[in-house]
């Protein structure tokens, strides 16, 4: 039910929070931090709940269009309405200088198009619009202030040298990055399993038969970094089959979500959202495998549910 669904809507709202806030206090207390709880992690970078700077980034990015629907969802009185719309402005400002904190080029990316579908959440307008203040009713001087004060803050972050990202960026080019490279033998291994696949976690080892000598180092390569074509190398056809039905599905449900014209539900906003959100996770596992952590797995499962229909009962 929509209850239901608002009821989960805060806590993954507040374990993404918790995860920048966790950043923070990572790259405040050092490469060593005890509040890094991997072995093998990015140490130099925030990465939150996670080991890897890319799944933290991810994770963030998803706050910024969940925070977008929170302060367009019902409120009971226009001074709860109101407030809900600053905190939600408030987290947003500091979530997107948390992305470029973590060092992922990845997330810096998916960060645009994050707030992208925030706009377009905002747009589609409140559950309840005579209880939501409009974005467009904001006085000049108040749009201008917080245009001044995203800056600011993307300034302060640059000149105390925390966006690794952005060096990250620009620091080698996209066809010295390994990920670019495994393109070629992870092409053969689908060619050689096909149509079968190589079995579900067997792509650790079989991928050292095909491993190129110019991408041997320390490091073993335990995931294809393509989440969509590593399914279909381990699962070959019916993998792939399962994979373009719901691709399907969540097309045609994306078309029907978004081109409605009728009254926009709390259960309509927050399926709208678990589209933006379905999409920034799958866009990240064509470069990464994020569906692959337990807690991404979890909020992309969530997502989903959101975009299946129920009853428009706010």
């Amino acid at each position: 039910t929509v209850n239901d669904r608002k009821r989960v809507f805060p806590c993954v709202l507040a374990a993404i929070m918790i995860s920048a806030v966790l950043g923070v206090a990572q790259i405040s207390s050092g490469t060593d931090s005890a509040l890094r709880y991997y072995p093998v992690t990015n140490v130099e970078s925030a990465v939150g709940l996670f080991a890897n700077r890319n799944h933290n980034a991810l994770f963030l990015v998803l706050g910024l269009p969940m925070l977008a629907a929170w302060s367009r969802l019902e409120a009971k009185d226009l001074r709860r309405a109101q407030t809900r719309s600053w905190v939600a402005a408030a987290a947003a400002l500091f979530l997107v200088p948390m992305v470029m904190v973590t060092g992922s080029r990845a997330g810096a990316i998916l960060g645009i198009v994050a707030l992208g579908g925030a706009l377009l959440i905002l747009r589609t307008g409140p559950a309840n619009r005579a209880l939501h203040p409009s974005v467009n009713k904001w006085p000049a001087w108040l749009k201008l202030s917080s245009l001044v004060l995203v800056l600011l803050i993307f300034t302060s972050i640059i000149v105390m040298s925390r966006a690794t990202a952005i060096d990250r960026l620009f620091a080698s080019s996209l066809a010295e990055d390994g990920r670019a490279q495994m393109l070629v033998p992870l092409w053969q291994m689908l060619q050689s399993f096909f149509p079968f696949g190589s079995g579900f976690g067997s792509f650790d080892p079989v991928f050292r038969a095909f491993e190129p000598f110019n991408l041997l180092s320390t490091e073993y390569m335990n995931h294809a970094h393509n989440d969509l074509l590593h399914i279909i190398i381990e699962g070959g056809v019916p993998a792939g089959m399962l994979l373009i039905a719901y691709l399907i599905w969540w097309t045609m449900t994306v078309r029907s979500l978004w081109t409605a014209t009728d009254r926009v539900s709390s259960a309509r906003l927050m399926g709208r959202l678990g589209t933006v959100m379905t999409a920034l996770m799958l866009l990240a596992s064509l470069v990464d495998y994020p569906l692959r952590m337990p807690l991404l797995g979890v909020v992309f499962m969530i997502a989903t549910l959101w975009m299946v229909k129920v009853p428009d009962r706010d």
